[in-house]
């Protein structure tokens, strides 16, 4: 081998076993999760806006669409009876209502819980009024 491509030769292999930069900023990961949010809450934000326009005001009050994932509408109620008023209404017109608002909807699923602190303190109340336990 001529001593010009052995030093080539040489140069490249350098090239390749260099240790390779890794970039340790936090930025690229802090923006890929923004974005992220960013196109979540662009979803949510419509479903927000159709959710006011066409649900009972009843209803509104006790329950909140919390996601939308590839057409399954995600709605947190604070109580049985409220998911119970929800489920009817949907199964009547409320589908129909949203997707005259522009959500397409292949599927609900209802999830009991908190919706902030307003049931966060009732149940705290609750917990109270409990009476103590005779031993």
């Amino acid at each position: 081998m001529n001593p010009g491509a052995a030093k080539h030769q040489l140069e490249k292999l350098r090239e390749w076993r260099k240790p390779y930069a890794r970039n340790l900023s936090l930025g690229e990961a802090i923006e890929k999760v923004a974005s992220a949010a960013r196109q979540a809450d662009r979803g949510l934000s419509k479903v927000l806006e159709a959710w006011k326009a066409s649900v009972p005001m009843e209803l509104s009050g006790c329950c909140r669409p919390v996601a939308l994932r590839a057409g399954t509408l995600e709605i947190a109620c604070d109580s049985s009876a409220a998911t119970y008023e929800v489920n009817r209404w949907l199964q009547g017109e409320g589908v129909a209502a949203l997707a005259r608002e522009g959500v397409p909807v292949l599927r609900v699923r209802l999830v009991g819980g908190s919706l902030g602190p307003k049931a966060t303190a009732s149940k705290r109340a609750t917990d109270r009024r409990r009476p103590p336990s005779r031993s």
